[in-house]
């Protein structure tokens, strides 16, 4: 059973609130899969926030979901009488690597739909045999909807 957060609602206005959000969710987390960076051999939960286009730095390798919000969101304007609201949505992607499933991928897309109210995904990217990557799927989530606790 989900609830809207006991005293004050969070909305997701940006995306440090998205990725703290998830964070703090110990069950999300349990799903997601693990970054080695090049200096070195420890590991590190795969959730980051990027710009679009940009590389991690000095990343090793990917093994299980990678969870990758971006920092730019998509905006739109919302006209009422008298007033006009900017809403954004905030794209985030769950991406399977190595011994990730696609069943790991839809558990996790589902965890992150029942925290963001209003949250819709889709599948993007469904990659050919002998890369890496085996499947991706994108996540909106709006910014104007409140963040359910479980």
């Amino acid at each position: 059973m989900y609830r809207v957060g006991a005293m004050a609602q969070t909305f997701p206005t940006t995306p440090e609130i998205v990725y703290n959000t998830l964070v703090a969710d110990a069950t999300f987390m349990a799903l997601v899969g693990s970054y080695v960076f090049k200096a070195n051999t420890s590991t590190t939960p795969a959730i980051s926030i990027v710009t679009p286009g940009a590389d991690m730095p000095d990343l090793k390798s990917i093994d299980g979901l990678e969870v990758v919000i971006h920092d730019t969101a998509q905006i739109r304007r919302m006209d009422f009488y008298g007033s006009t609201n900017i809403e954004k949505n905030w794209n985030l992607y769950v991406i399977a690597w190595g011994s990730a499933t696609g069943d790991q991928v839809t558990s996790a897309v589902e965890r992150i739909m029942r925290t963001f109210s209003g949250s819709s995904a889709m599948e993007v990217v469904a990659t050919p045999d002998g890369l890496t990557a085996k499947v991706q799927t994108k996540v909106m989530i709006p910014s104007d909807k409140p963040v359910l606790v479980p």
